[in-house]
């Protein structure tokens, strides 16, 4: 659009002064020298509203994935020249603007999480690096929570970046509150989350195409929960004393309903009265290199557990689900299993020193047993 028709529609405070809150398909539509500006930007849309993030971080990253062209004089000349819109703006100063805000619109979100995000691909084994969760710092007990949803909350808004279409929370070792992801296409990594107390578990995620690396996760009754999304992938975590709550809360990391995604690499340690990996009516997972080291304390509970829930909790029925090169180490309870679903394949994993199929629970149990068939072991059928 010719920048002689932009006006600054919108206006807000902060820090005592007025700025504009730019569309930035009004902003494309003046500064860009790509046709497709406005299907890229569609890509950074999702459930009505672009997140908050820093002008110079957001142009930042547009001009990294070629989106949306935008020089610094660019930048500068743009506030330059609204100048008698928006008050109080002083351009030299552009580290202290505000934060972009978009007029409500959508995005199908059809694609998949690419390189930060995305679980496609082969699964690659990483060496353990406890010491990236930086040990010797304390957690506060409890932060609070907070939803990543149509808008980034204020708190997190200096750790986020948009590259290409993902929303990307790059925490730097820092402790975050316990989060709830409930959109499409987000990374949080570098985190520290302390849920304890909190009845609730420290991270839940019902949006798709979702990943959480490279963070440390305690407290709350479960470290993980993805619930009914698709395309998640937990990566690189240390998920460890989680509050010991009795019935079915206290995973490390559970897959309720979750349609494709990955559990890899992820170090897990701690007393459970329940599974420390669970899998319920999920299916098209790939559980790989995973290092578990638990005491279970619950006559029932296992270290890693995959489960049909078609016919037990209405989760759907598992299938096509993959757990390989996982080293297990635990006490108590029972022993990992493949107990429901189908299309099921396990090799090459090592429990209390075992690597052959003896270590597990293959077997079809009351409500599964229509559903079960297609389960390999070291490439032996079992049913």
């Amino acid at each position: 659009m010719p920048f002689e028709d932009y006006r600054c529609a919108e206006t807000y405070e902060q820090s005592g002064s007025s700025h504009c809150a730019v569309s930035i398909e009004d902003w494309c539509g003046y500064s860009s020298t790509s046709n497709d500006c406005h299907q890229e930007t569609q890509a950074l849309v999702d459930e009505g509203r672009l997140p908050d993030l820093s002008f110079l971080d957001f142009f930042a990253a547009i001009d990294k994935n070629n989106d949306c062209v935008v020089s610094a004089d660019e930048f500068l000349g743009f506030f330059e020249r609204l100048a008698g819109s928006c008050n109080s703006h002083d351009s030299q100063q552009p580290e202290d603007s505000s934060d972009i805000q978009s007029p409500a619109n959508s995005s199908d979100n059809t694609g998949g999480v690419s390189e930060e995000g995305g679980s496609d691909g082969d699964v690659e084994y990483r060496e353990p690096g406890l010491d990236t969760f930086w040990p010797g710092s304390q957690m506060e007990t409890n932060m609070g929570s907070l939803t990543i949803g149509d808008t980034i909350p204020p708190e997190l808004q200096k750790y986020a970046s948009m590259e290409g279409g993902t929303l990307v929370i790059d925490a730097q070792g820092e402790q975050l509150p316990r989060l709830t992801i409930a959109r499409d296409n987000v990374v949080i990594k570098n985190a520290r989350v302390n849920a304890r107390g909190s009845g609730e578990a420290a991270i839940e995620i019902t949006g798709s195409h979702v990943k959480v690396q490279d963070s440390e996760i305690t407290g709350g009754t479960r470290g993980i929960l993805a619930n009914g999304a698709s395309d998640v992938t937990v990566d690189g975590n240390y998920l460890h004393d989680f509050d010991n709550v009795s019935g079915p809360d206290g995973h490390a990391i559970e897959f309720r309903g979750v349609r494709s995604g990955v559990i890899s690499n992820n170090q897990i340690t701690g007393t459970y009265k329940t599974d420390a990996i669970n899998m319920l009516g999920s299916s098209d997972l790939k559980v790989m290199y995973n290092r578990i080291d638990v005491r279970l304390d619950e006559w029932s509970a296992a270290p890693l557990m995959v489960e049909d829930g078609g016919q037990w909790l209405g989760a759907g029925t598992t299938h096509d689900i993959e757990v390989a090169y996982n080293d297990i180490s635990y006490s108590g309870g029972v022993p990992p299993g493949l107990l429901g679903g189908y299309n099921l394949n396990g090799h090459d994993n090592v429990v209390n020193g075992d690597r052959t199929s003896a270590a597990w629970q293959l077997y079809y149990y009351e409500p599964t047993k229509n559903v079960w068939h297609d389960v390999y072991y070291d490439g032996r059928r079992i049913s």
